[in-house]
């Protein structure tokens, strides 16, 4: 692609600058024409005007009865001479060349001087050419002709020297005729040529010519430099991205293979640790009821207890590390029903109650007489709220408060569940790496208690496999606001059947225990 922007690049800088020689020769050409000789000619005219008044109307006589002689003789008439002295006089003017009188019926009867001057493109003398001819037949006719010739070659006294000269042909008439002389004012018709020096007038339209030609063809050339090197900057550039590219998608080919790994890796291993846990945390069960025989030492009652104690809470890990897993690779299913959330909240509550009297924090709620249903899965739903719960007061402090509140949202058709605390709380740039699997803000609280981590992002997940809302707000100090919204049963997902469910059993008898979220 930008192979071929460099070859239109350099198609175009040649066609802008062929432009701008044509352009270039154009505005010479029509300065020269609209400016230059316009300029001329009019001085052109004011002279020959002055010609006429001071000298043509006196000296007509003798140019009339002159051309009755041959022009051999016509020195031998002092009259005649006084004619060329006051002409050569009047017209000494520097930036002229040559002056030349043409008698219609005569020829020339007065040149300034004896230059002779050849235009060097051509073959014959500069005054031989054909355009003179037709000049000064067009002047008789009445006509002010002139044109401008460059490279002309004056010859003046042997010494060559290259002019650009501007040629005027104006008609001589005399203006006022002596009585008697009418005669001689017919036959004394002429035309004027003069030959201006315009050389150094032309050199300075050839130097702004030049100039405007340079800077216009430097401009297109700078710029085309600019595409150039811009294209293989880019050019350079985008082979880098696309390496980087490459290199990225095969890092994160690499990382999403490592990840299926890990997390095939911590499926097998939890799958592997639940069946051991199971034993022992039936086997403490039935030690710690003295099923098969009374335990006569208070010691290995509370070992029992706390052997018990740890298994419910490694096995909670261990679902939460196994729900993720199945999480992390679209697995982990949820069960749509209608669900009495107002019951369910109650139950919550209930359940954690123990563990906030123990940590001596306040729990409340504000949860409506009346049953609102909700479309979810009420064991996801069940573990949601008591994450959610649990780790509020986890990390409120003794005296804290943390508080449950539900109610029905009928702007957008679902309802609301909100857990609020007085605990630390978190910073704003702590949210996402508490919302990260295996994230732990880094705070004194956090690190009294266990956790990996997961509970957070695991019940973002739930929340949102039952189509709801996940939403978190927190500051240090003031402690944290959770509120999730689910759908209700008339805003079901198309497809999900919407008849009421039979009422299950939601006690704490499914096997669900309450799981610590991940360390904020």
């Amino acid at each position: 692609m930008f192979s071929n922007l460099r070859y239109v690049a350099v198609s175009v800088f040649g066609v802008l600058v062929l432009l701008t020689l044509i352009a270039g020769m154009y505005f010479k050409s029509t300065f020269v024409e609209n400016v230059l000789r316009l300029s001329v000619e009019q001085e052109a005219k004011v002279l020959a005007d002055s010609y006429t008044k001071s000298i043509w109307n006196r000296y007509y006589p003798v140019i009339g009865y002159i051309t009755d002689h041959d022009p051999s003789e016509w020195k031998i008439f002092p009259q005649y001479q006084a004619f060329v002295d006051d002409s050569k006089e009047l017209f000494s003017a520097n930036n002229l060349v040559q002056v030349t009188i043409h008698s219609l019926v005569k020829g020339t009867v007065f040149a300034s001087n004896d230059a002779v001057l050849t235009e060097k493109t051509g073959f014959l003398s500069f005054k031989d050419v054909n355009r003179d001819k037709n000049a000064i037949k067009a002047a008789g006719e009445g006509k002010n002709i002139s044109f401008t010739i460059s490279n002309v070659d004056i010859n003046d006294n042997g010494k060559l020297s290259n002019k650009s000269i501007l040629k005027s042909f104006i008609p001589l008439m005399v203006t006022e005729v002596r009585q008697g002389t009418d005669d001689l004012a017919s036959k004394a018709k002429a035309v004027l040529e003069i030959n201006f020096d315009v050389t150094e007038t032309v050199k300075r339209i050839d130097t702004i010519q030049f100039m405007l030609i340079f800077l216009v063809i430097t401009a297109l050339a700078v710029l085309t430099t600019a595409v150039f090197v811009s294209s293989q900057k880019a050019e350079s550039v985008i082979e880098k991205q696309q390496e980087v590219s490459l290199e990225m998608a095969s890092a994160k080919a690499s990382a999403e293979s490592e990840s299926k790994a890990k997390s095939q890796f911590l499926a097998n291993v939890s799958h592997e640790l639940r069946t051991p846990l199971n034993a022992i945390i039936g086997f403490s069960e039935i030690i710690s009821s003295e099923a098969m025989g009374p335990i006569n030492n208070d010691q290995y009652k509370e070992f029992i207890k706390d052997i018990h104690t740890s298994g419910v809470h490694l096995l909670s890990l261990i679902n939460d590390i196994l729900d993720f897993s199945k999480a992390e690779e679209n697995k982990l299913t949820v069960d749509f029903e209608q669900v009495d959330v107002t019951k369910l909240s109650k139950m919550c509550v209930r359940m954690v109650l123990p563990r906030a009297e123990q940590a001596k924090v306040k729990l409340t709620e504000n949860i409506p007489t009346e049953h609102i249903i909700a479309f979810a899965d009420s064991k996801r739903l069940k573990q949601v709220i008591l994450n959610l719960l649990s780790n509020s007061v986890k990390f409120t402090p003794e005296n804290g408060e943390v508080g449950l509140k539900l109610w029905k949202n009928t702007d957008n058709n679902m309802i609301s569940i909100e857990v609020h605390d007085s605990g630390v709380g978190m910073a704003a740039q702590d949210l996402a790496k508490a919302l990260a699997p295996f994230g732990q803000v880094d705070n004194k609280l956090s690190r009294r208690y266990e956790g990996t981590g997961l509970g957070l992002p695991l019940t973002k997940k739930l929340v949102e496999l039952m189509k709801g809302k996940f939403d978190i707000r927190s500051e240090v100090g003031l402690g944290t606001t959770v509120t999730i919204s689910l759908p209700l049963p008339s805003n079901a997902v198309e497809g999900e059947p919407a008849a009421p469910a039979p009422e299950k059993d939601t006690s704490a008898g499914e096997g669900l225990k309450p799981t610590p979220l991940g360390q904020k």
